[in-house]
This record gives structure tokens, C-alpha cells and sequence, in this order.
């Protein structure tokens, strides 16, 4: 199999859409194909060798998912333990409520639960401002005294559910979340080249980033919005990863060697229902549902489940297939609406 549709679409996007990428696939739990093009560092004419360190941005948030239900199936905490239970901060939250002459406070009627924010149900906020300083158990814990946005499990916002949820699996495990990932998911996949992206001192490791501008772009400063500090590692984007390493995540999750098969049947159901289904709304999402961390196949419209990230990375994987793939790139916003159905059909079309 020569893979020539993703080859072809990598070769027409770098230098126009994205100044490159690399792409990895793998089928029946084994590495299959990469295949990388255009450059690193277009001003300085840095070419991709296909090793490089990206920011993974949302792409953490599959990791952090697996490490609670690692939880889950060691009895730690259950997917509907209450938030409280874990941060005892949280105990007495608020709803926000508008009305046109302002807004108001309520006391929250429904706890949030762990379920809720591998959801992005639980109601916190979407901006990282929100959150206090120090520690990703301090910064978090800031959110406590600011209102939900609604009651817990009435809506879908892709917010700061993550991040609450990366401080409640250290208080879950006893240990910073860099620890947790080290050894829960970096250990046992040999992903010996990933960490947080709060733990790199020399940012010249990672590979410049880009922001997209009128369907090109520009060049921009390493964004550090998910590392505020070197304590605070961020569950909802913080990852810093190569191709080689997050396909070897890939294979060990659906070869089930990080959870058991009811475990990830449980992260690849949709969770998603009226309300929060119509809150589901990105055009590069359509057809899809969302379970915990990832988008998850609708019957009769979709097959894979995957996720992508703020800087374009992109992965999915097809259980008919028993195949997958994951994209990383380093331009920052890209257009995802054309990007990811791009290469998902370039890799169905590397299978017909």
C-alpha cells in the first residue's frame, strides 16, 4: 500500500495552507507508513526530517482521559465520583443566570462529576485567564469561586473541563499530572521523547509555530498559554510530542494495552443528546458525536473516532479498518473546516 492520496495532499497543502507536516499510519497494531514534507522553519529553510517536537494542544485531552479511566479501573474514582470529593473546594458552586437586565447567581442544584468534565459538561468557562496562579492544584482551584456557565451536564462547552480535570486525577493518584503521564502512558508506550510542555526549558526543541492568516500564515512567538508557569501542567493542552510518539499512544490504546476494551468502548461512546448535540457545532465535526476526550461515530454517518489540536495535529482511527493515522503540523488556528475532512478522505482513499 503506497499511501499516494495522503502523499499527494501533504505535498499540495506545505507551502500553501501549511508550510508542512508529517503524517504516521498504522494498521493491525503495527507502524506502517510516514511519510513528512516542507519545512520546519520556512524563514531559516529548515527542512522536516518527520522527528520534530510539536505543541500537541488539544490532543492531550485523549491522554488525559485514558489516565481517568486508569482510575476508574483501579477503583481510585468512579467516571460518576462527585468533583467535591476530589477538590474539596468545589463543594458550593454557582450558576450564572442572564436576564436582560444582567445576571445573577444561584446555588448549583446538580453536583458535577468526573463524567462531567470528560464531557465538557460540567459548565466552567473556556478562557485560561480564568484560572488562579501556581500549581495546575492551585490555578484550578481558583474556578471554584467563579459561576458555572450553566448546570452540569445541560450543555457542551469546550472550556477549562480538562484542566479542572487534570487537578482531580492528581489529587485522584497522589502525584503531578507530568507524573501521572510519565508513568501511566510515556513508561509503558515508550514515548520517551514527550512531556508537558511546562517541564522544557529550551524552547528551541519545539518547532517554531505559525498562525494561519487569509489561508496562508505567518510566523509567531511559541505560544505559552497552556504553560503559565513551570508548576502548571495543563490537562487540556499541554502536551509536547513528536508523530512517532503519539501514533505509539495510538497503537497501545486501541491495541488495548493502557485500558481494557470496555474501558475504551466507554471513551468511544457519544455522549452527546438534543441540547448538547446541537451545541456540538463545528463544521468539522459534523456527523460525529463526542464521548470522553474524543469525537465518536454517529450511526449511518461516520465510522472513526478521533480528536485534533489548536496547532492542526489531527489523528483518527477506524475500528473496521482496524487502522489509524495521526497528522501533526505546527500552524496555529489552520483552517480545521478544510484541513481535517482533507485528510481524513485522503485516508480512506489510501485504503480503497
Amino acid at each position: 500500500m503506497d499511501f499516494i492520496p495522503l502523499k499527494r495532499l501533504l505535498v499540495n497543502l506545505s507551502g500553501d495552507m501549511l508550510p508542512g507536516g508529517v503524517v504516521c499510519v498504522f494498521r493491525d497494531g503495527k507502524h506502517v507508513f510516514e511519510f513528512h514534507t516542507g519545512y520546519a522553519d520556512e524563514e531559516n529553510g529548515i527542512e522536516l526530517t518527520g522527528d520534530e517536537l510539536y505543541s500537541a494542544y488539544s490532543m492531550t485531552k485523549p491522554l488525559t482521559a485514558v489516565c481517568a479511566l486508569i482510575a476508574v479501573e483501579r477503583g481510585l474514582m468512579r467516571l460518576d465520583t462527585p468533583l467535591e470529593a476530589l477538590l474539596p473546594d468545589f463543594v458550593s458552586l454557582s450558576v450564572a443566570e442572564a436576564y436582560a437586565s444582567g445576571q445573577t447567581l444561584r446555588p448549583c442544584r446538580i453536583k458535577p462529576t468526573i463524567a462531567h468534565l470528560l464531557t465538557m459538561s460540567a459548565g466552567f468557562g473556556e478562557s485560561m485567564n480564568e484560572l488562579g496562579r501556581g500549581d495546575t492544584f492551585s490555578a484550578v482551584s481558583s474556578l471554584a469561586r467563579k459561576p458555572l456557565l450553566f448546570e452540569p451536564g445541560e450543555h457542551w462547552v469546550y472550556g477549562l473541563c480538562y484542566e479542572v480535570l487534570g487537578a482531580a486525577l492528581e489529587s485522584c493518584f497522589g502525584m503531578k499530572l507530568r507524573s501521572i503521564f510519565k508513568r501511566e502512558i510515556f513508561d509503558r508506550c515508550s514515548m520517551n521523547r514527550s512531556c508537558f510542555l511546562s517541564e522544557i526549558n529550551d524552547y528551541n526543541r519545539i518547532v517554531p509555530m505559525y498562525r494561519a492568516v487569509h489561508q496562508t500564515y505567518e510566523p509567531m512567538a511559541l505560544d505559552l498559554t497552556y504553560a503559565p508557569n513551570k508548576d502548571y501542567d495543563s490537562g487540556g493542552a499541554g502536551l509536547v510530542t513528536s508523530a512517532e510518539d503519539y501514533e505509539r499512544f495510538l497503537i497501545a490504546l486501541t491495541q488495548n494495552r493502557l485500558i481494557s476494551t470496555d474501558s475504551l468502548a466507554l471513551i468511544i461512546k457519544n455522549r452527546l443528546t438534543g441540547e448538547m448535540l446541537r451545541d456540538f457545532n463545528w463544521p468539522q465535526t459534523s456527523g460525529y458525536g463526542y464521548g470522553l476526550g474524543v469525537r465518536t461515530p454517529l450511526p449511518g454517518r461516520t465510522r472513526d473516532f478521533g480528536w485534533g489540536g489548536a496547532a492542526g495535529a489531527y489523528w483518527l482511527y477506524d475500528d473496521e479498518l482496524h487502522a489509524g493515522m495521526c497528522f501533526f503540523t505546527n500552524v496555529l488556528n489552520a483552517n480545521e473546516a478544510v484541513l481535517y475532512p482533507a485528510l481524513r478522505k485522503a485516508f480512506y482513499d489510501s485504503f480503497v
